[in-house]
């Protein structure tokens, strides 16, 4: 069956490369992988779309127009540093199509021990790392490329709501109580 997506081949081959490498790891008992889901360098696009919707929820239609016209704008970039990497793969730039990591689920336990023993993999011409995610709930695969200053401050919006929501709750109930 062929596929003519680049990213199903590429899929296809990691786990081929890491059914062979936990192959030999077993001693020929094997292990098999579920599923990949890739990560891209693709969070200013989600973050536009995010601003977008906003623009359509509130009718903003002319700031609407503006990031339409800078998505696309930033998309056909994108799309000619894609071309030209082809004609001259020393100057790559990242693009949306290129994946940043891996998070790859095993189907069993024992495939899942042999593989997070493993410190590194060799995909291709390089040399891959390989580290557990600490919880699959604390992945956020959108904001996956984001930098360590806009992660922080994303949290302490979070505790910062959930402080204030604690706050309140504590508010009225010590209200009623009284009442």
């Amino acid at each position: 069956m062929p596929y003519e997506a680049e990213g199903m081949r590429l899929k296809l081959w990691i786990v081929k490369r890491i059914e062979e490498e936990l192959d030999k790891l077993s001693g020929g008992q094997g292990g098999k992988v579920a599923t990949i889901d890739f990560t891209y360098n693709n969070s200013w696009l989600l973050d536009m779309l995010r601003e977008r919707g906003d623009y359509v929820k509130w009718q903003e239609w002319k700031k609407l127009n503006q990031i339409n016209k800078e998505m696309t704008r930033r998309i056909h970039e994108d799309s000619m540093n894609v071309e030209q990497a082809k004609l001259n793969p020393a100057e790559a730039k990242p693009s949306l199509a290129d994946p940043i990591s891996a998070f790859i689920s095993m189907e069993s336990e024992e495939s899942y021990n042999n593989l997070s023993a493993m410190p590194e993999i060799r995909l291709g011409d390089g040399i891959s790392p390989i580290s557990e995610a600490l919880e699959p709930t604390n992945i956020i695969w959108e904001n996956f490329d984001f930098d360590n200053t806009t992660r922080r401050k994303r949290f302490l919006m979070i505790i910062g709501t959930i402080c204030f929501v604690l706050f309140l709750t504590f508010c009225v109930t010590f209200k009623a109580k009284a009442a």
